[in-house]
């Protein structure tokens, strides 16, 4: 017996059961008008009204199942789905051959997420009225939901068929080709939705979005332009305006929508994440009244990546009158004789915005680097003097909070050492002598060293109200000795004994790498053949070849940055995330346990000694990790024994083309031996830096990058003790060794693929290694950063 006959048979003994039980009666005259009279309030909108009548009904005669229906749907949509459903059966129990109440019976239970339930309650429906169109179109939601596109589109279509007016039908058509892809088959749909009600926002927006999929932007913008006449406050029109405009690379108009949505709709996350991709494309060349504001709120935003917007938010920064004016009599020869570091620090202790980039971002600007110097070397000598003036405590602290990020990379005088052992003299006197010390005096100390250091810094922990310096108190000293603690209980996976590893594993010791405060992680992760469709290169994956719940292993996590946006990036992951270096790992757990991530284990490991892991990974991701190593091939040749049949890898290695003229610097300015790693990175920073104001090209390039304004981040770009790069016929020659596919780069510059693709237009050159290298032979700095790509194993 099939579903259906089981069905029948079902209904059919509960009719006879509803009979034999005398449950069917007819209603009142006085009842047929209070329910007429509550179906149009219903209709109408008045729901606590139609309520009122139906209960009516049910508080004289309870065994009436049209009210208990009708209050069913009032509370479905409600939101009160249990309440719902509870009511509905009761009226089914009464008129088991009831078809409205089996269809609503079944969006109920479709929404509960009870799909096997719905479809048997739909069938229901269809069996008491196989003409039920609307049963029909539900029964095609069902199958949309489940990923049964056949069976969708054949039910919408029989809905269509019975009532061609059927416009949600037609909608339901567009949606499930949008979903298959195909786009003008969707577009057909959403048309003969638009010609039975013109004014469907769902349809045109929809409508829209195909033309955009389809690159026919003018007709996608007059599909959103239209959604807008319809409703003006609908924030979605403006999103997917915004995206129109960014796919043409106006950045300034896709920002400007996007401003508008955010205000419209200021809790949806995917529009503040949006704004990133066009902000991170401009230089602001004026600014309105409210950018300043809006930017300052986008900072804040979870989603968001503050490092790769720090550019940008500087460019508007410098047009606001204030931040400029404070700028220019800090760094501009002419105006320093009007330079005062008190009067300074308070305007900027009045500008959100800068304070919010120091405690997020790198200063990754020679001027602000020039200006933040100059300030703390005068307020040091103010505020040891005493002189503290309230006003300036939001900037002395973030600037504090900006030395620890970048370890302390501002050049110091010898005048300012001899201020800072002063200063640390009188506080260890004030504590021997159980005397008060002044929290600022403490503060400004921590802008020139770590105050986790002091034997004396736990007594600060949680004692100050003041947020700003309680901000500043908290990264440096509760969050180092929770690393601390954290580092005693790491375990090891490998043995860390080949020499080169030894000395990569000391540097990082001293230098983990990057520090960072902030990751954007989006709110949902996606498969990985998602993930491979977003990324820019036409990667070609099998869908059915990938686990919908991958097994990651991230070699040379770092600090953990990589690790988080993995895992978030992928959903239903599982990371395992290796280092060399405790600080590192350390580092990395604290951060994780903060963002409240679950799904990654941390372990100290030499890559070089990975083959006695016994486990096998879907994806394998070693970015910036491979070059460090004694011998990247013996080492990625470990990572592929540890990869599955067919499975990914994820490499990112230095490019010998693009960083070139790191070996220019480094043979012009060699780092001192005789000094700490602070000092030794201090004293080739002021050369280089001196240099780059001269007009010489390769320190001015190194000047642009972000390294640069970090000890570890210098110390990995310019000094590193073990670094070997490439070029892509070496990268080819090891693919093929390895028995790995080259898949594609993932470049994040949408004007660089444009390029290529103009020089070299055929389908497969993407994925041509020879035709890259003679690509980048042509452009030696598209891979500034590293080669970013994607590879299989073969087999």
């Amino acid at each position: 017996m099939d579903t259906q006959d089981k069905l029948r048979e079902k209904l059919i003994s509960k009719i006879e059961n509803s009979r034999r039980l005398g449950l069917e009666h007819p209603l009142s005259a006085e009842h047929e008008n209070a329910l007429r009279q509550g179906i149009d309030f219903h209709n109408t909108g008045y729901l606590s009204e139609a309520e009122d009548s139906y209960k009516r009904i049910l508080t004289e005669d309870p065994d009436q199942a049209v009210p208990l229906n009708l209050l069913g749907v009032l509370a479905h949509q409600m939101g009160q789905n249990d309440v719902a459903l509870s009511l509905i059966e009761n009226a089914l129990t009464i008129i088991p051959d009831y078809a409205e109440a089996h269809y609503n019976h079944a969006l109920v239970l479709m929404e509960l997420g009870r799909m096997s339930d719905a479809v048997d309650s739909c069938m229901m429906a269809l069996l008491i009225i196989p003409e039920y169109a609307e049963a029909k179109n539900l029964m095609g939601k069902i199958c949309n939901t489940l990923g049964d596109f056949g069976a969708a589109i054949k039910n919408y279509q029989a809905a269509v068929n019975i009532n061609p007016n059927f416009e949600d039908g037609y909608y339901n058509l567009g949606v499930v080709y949008y979903e298959l892809k195909n786009f003008e088959q969707a577009i057909l749909y959403f048309q003969k939705s638009l010609t039975l009600n013109p004014k469907s926002l769902p349809a045109t927006t929809n409508l829209g979005v195909c033309y955009k999929e389809l690159h026919q932007y003018s007709l996608a913008i007059e599909c959103f332009e239209k959604a807008l006449v319809l409703d003006p406050n609908y924030s979605e029109a403006y999103f997917n305006l915004a995206n129109v405009f960014l796919l043409q690379e106006k950045f300034v108009e896709s920002l400007m929508y996007l401003r508008v949505a955010v205000k419209l709709s200021p809790e949806t996350s995917l529009y503040w994440s949006g704004m990133e991709k066009p902000l991170k494309q401009m230089s602001f060349t004026s600014i309105d009244d409210s950018l300043l504001d809006d930017l300052c709120e986008l900072l804040q935003c979870s989603t968001v990546n503050p490092t790769v917007l720090f550019n940008p938010i500087l460019s508007a920064l410098k047009l606001d009158e204030t931040f400029s004016d404070a700028l220019q009599i800090a760094v501009v020869e002419e105006k320093i004789q009007n330079f005062n570091a008190v009067k300074i620090s308070e305007i900027l202790s009045g500008i959100p915005l800068f304070l919010s980039l120091m405690k997020q971002c790198l200063m990754s600007d020679l001027q602000i680097e020039d200006m933040l110097t100059r300030v703390r070397r005068d307020l040091l000598k103010v505020i040891s003097e005493g002189d503290v003036i309230e006003a300036i405590i939001p900037f002395v602290s973030v600037l504090a909070i900006q030395c620890f990020h970048n370890e302390y990379i501002f050049s110091v005088t010898e005048h300012e050492n001899e201020l800072l052992d002063t200063l640390e003299l009188e506080i260890n006197d004030i504590i021997d002598h159980n005397g008060l010390i002044s929290i600022q005096k403490v503060v400004i100390l921590s802008a020139y060293r770590p105050l986790f250091l002091y034997p004396w810094a736990k007594k600060y922990i949680g004692s100050v109200e003041n947020q700003w310096i309680a901000d500043v108190l908290c990264q440096q000293i509760s969050e180092p000795l929770e690393e601390r603690e954290i580092r005693s209980q790491i375990s090891s996976v490998t043995p860390v004994e080949n020499s080169v590893s030894l000395a990569v594993r000391q540097q990082y010791e001293e230098s983990p790498y990057p520090r960072w405060t902030k990751v954007g992680l989006s709110d949902k992760g996606m498969r990985i053949q998602d993930v491979l469709k977003q990324v820019s290169m036409d990667i070609d994956v099998v869908d059915n070849e990938l686990t919908d719940t991958p097994d990651i292993l991230i070699a040379g996590c770092g600090t953990g940055q990589q690790a988080l946006a993995t895992k978030n990036r992928f959903e239903n992951s599982k990371v395992l995330a290796i280092d060399l270096s405790l600080s590192s790992l350390s580092y990395a757990i604290r951060k994780t346990k903060e963002y409240g991530v679950k799904g990654i284990d941390y372990y100290q490991a030499d890559i070089m000694e990975l083959s006695c892991l016994n486990r096998k990974f879907d994806l394998i991701e070693s970015s910036g990790v491979l070059h460090h190593l004694e011998s990247p091939d013996a080492g990625w040749e470990n990572l592929v024994n540890l990869l599955k049949p067919k499975g990914l890898m994820n490499i990112g290695l230095y490019s010998k083309f693009a960083r070139e003229h790191l070996s220019n610097i480094t043979s012009i300015i060699p780092i001192e031996k005789d000094c700490s790693p602070l000092q030794a990175i201090q004293k080739s920073r002021e050369n280089i830096i001196s240099l780059a104001k001269s007009g010489q090209k390769d320190m001015e390039r190194v000047c642009k990058s972000i390294d640069f304004y970090s000890l570890s981040t210098c110390r990995d770009l310019l000094y590193h003790v073990q670094e070997i790069r490439f070029d892509l016929t070496e990268i080819e020659l090891m693919l093929e060794k390895l028995h790995l596919e080259f898949l594609g780069f993932e470049i994040p510059e949408p004007s660089i693929i444009k390029r290529f693709k103009r020089d070299y237009p055929n389908k497969d050159d993407v994925r041509s290694l020879q035709c890259w290298h003679e690509f980048e032979k042509n452009n030696p700095y598209i891979f500034l950063g590293m080669y970013q790509f994607w590879c299989r194993k073969k087999s």
